[in-house]
């Protein structure tokens, strides 16, 4: 009875020296678990982050592309209304001489 006792004891005690170690592994598997969530979530802020900027920056870059298009229809606008006016001019000039001769 006693040698049967002293067994269950052992095996009793192996149990409970397994359990705690599954116990401690599962801990710290929870603990990594965690850290990695952690991780994860700063990693998709930061990565938010960055598009919001990268989102600022290209619709800066598309305001700055419309006025300095707004700015060469203008100037194309005006070199061809200066143009018009030289060949008017010219054509006036060449009508005189032809009609003056």
């Amino acid at each position: 009875m006693r040698k049967l006792q002293e067994r269950l004891e052992e095996e009793n005690s192996g149990h409970k020296s397994r359990l705690k170690e599954e116990r401690t592994a599962s801990q710290m598997a929870a603990e990594k678990a965690k850290e990695m969530i952690v991780a994860s979530r700063k990693t998709i802020s930061r990565l938010s982050d960055y598009t919001k900027i990268a989102d600022q920056e290209t619709k800066q870059q598309l305001t700055e592309l419309q006025e300095e298009l707004l700015k060469e229809k203008a100037h194309s606008k005006y070199l061809e209304l200066k143009h018009n006016q030289y060949k008017n001019a010219a054509n006036c000039q060449l009508e005189t001489l032809l009609n003056g001769t």
